[in-house]
């Protein structure tokens, strides 16, 4: 509450300085908007954070060919990591998977029971294309070719 001036202050006349109450309201204006702003500013760094702020921004597409080190097609299927899109490989190699949220997401490529991280940065309304996406299969064969070859 404001301060109301007692009739002691003016006995002598109108003091130099009166109270300035709209100070103290100018001073607690400001303290509500810097405190507005920061819990603002942490609202969205949260909302970033969370990975919602992506899915606001929209989804897209990514698409590529999955071969192996000489090049070679590669039956494969590949997952958005954290979602439940997924799509095979065509005889080419050829995947296009949509519906794909917008942001940073990882791709991992399953072949011969075996995944491979592919990080990819997906914009809304557009189709990503990862050209050739390179699969490792040396090491996997060899794997495949140990279990087999102990039973």
């Amino acid at each position: 509450m404001e301060r109301s001036p007692s009739l002691d202050e003016y006995k002598d006349g109108m003091p130099e300085r009166l109270p300035d109450s709209s100070a103290r309201r100018k001073r607690a204006w400001i303290a509500i908007a810097v405190l507005a702003a920061l819990a603002l500013v942490f609202g969205v760094l949260n909302l970033a954070r969370s990975g919602a702020f992506a899915r606001v921004a929209g989804v897209g597409g990514v698409k590529g060919v999955v071969v192996d080190e000489m090049g070679q097609p590669l039956p494969a299927e590949i997952f958005v990591l954290g979602t439940n899109l997924s799509a095979e490989t065509d005889a080419s190699g050829y995947f296009e998977i949509q519906g794909v949220p917008a942001g940073d997401q990882t791709l991992v490529i399953g072949y011969l029971a075996q995944g491979t991280e592919v990080p990819v940065r997906v914009a809304g309304g557009e189709t990503r294309d990862l050209g050739q996406v390179r699969v490792s299969t040396a090491e996997q064969r060899d794997r495949l070719l140990a279990v087999e070859g102990g039973q």
